[in-house]
């Protein structure tokens, strides 16, 4: 049974690659316009509970909410360019304090949340799988901005790499739906004082959007 399964996936990938080579497909040329809805995953670190000799745990909390809309260029079948803007949503530590030094009981909180936005530049391989599918691969920088709640040293801005892979399916010659898994670059530490010190890492995010073409 699994090697008649092996055997007609192997049958089937078999295919599409003919299918890809055969088809001859003319993609569109020229410029494109897309936009993307994202989910992000990304934690923060600092604002830790500064009060006496408490100690605390944490716990990493994401809201995995973006997106990014732009402009692209498809020179061929096989080669494509874009620059967006992306918002990458808002991650954040949670602190409790728990029990002091003396061990006397005791409770608190403090929050640290971390917003990050910015522009991307990147350069996408394509490869036509059939006359509606493609799968493609980007590689580019994205300008990061951070900003960081309740923190005196709250900015921060970043040029970093991002690479991605997805696919296309092609509904019309004009419209596009695809989707994308994305790793960007993004871990960064601001030292300082316990209250002003915080961090980010990297994010990984999954995309879904529209691609229309000219």
């Amino acid at each position: 049974m699994k090697q008649a399964m092996f055997s007609a996936a192997k049958g089937l990938l078999g295919s599409l690659c003919l299918m890809g080579m055969s088809a001859g497909v003319s993609a569109n040329t020229g410029a494109y316009l897309y936009g993307d809805l994202s989910a992000n995953v990304a934690h923060a670190g600092g604002g830790k509970p500064t009060v006496g000799q408490w100690a605390q745990t944490g716990d990493n909390l994401t809201l995995p909410s973006g997106g990014e809309f732009g402009v692209g260029y498809r020179s061929g079948s096989h080669l494509g360019f874009e620059l967006g803007y992306s918002y990458l949503g808002r991650a954040g530590s949670h602190w409790v304090e728990r029990q002091n030094a003396e061990g006397t009981a005791g409770r608190g909180t403090s929050t640290r949340n971390v917003r990050m936005q910015g522009f991307r530049l990147a350069v996408l391989g394509i490869y036509p799988v059939s006359d509606r599918f493609e799968l493609f691969g980007s590689v580019g920088l994205f300008g990061v901005s951070y900003r960081a709640d309740s923190a005196a040293n709250n900015k921060a801005f970043k040029v970093r790499p991002a690479v991605g892979a997805g696919v296309t399916y092609r509904v019309t010659n004009a419209v596009h739906v695809r989707g994308q898994y994305q790793y960007i670059n993004t871990k960064l530490a601001k030292p300082g004082k316990p209250s002003e010190e915080w961090g980010i890492s990297n994010t990984h995010g999954v995309r879904v959007g529209l691609v229309y073409a000219f």
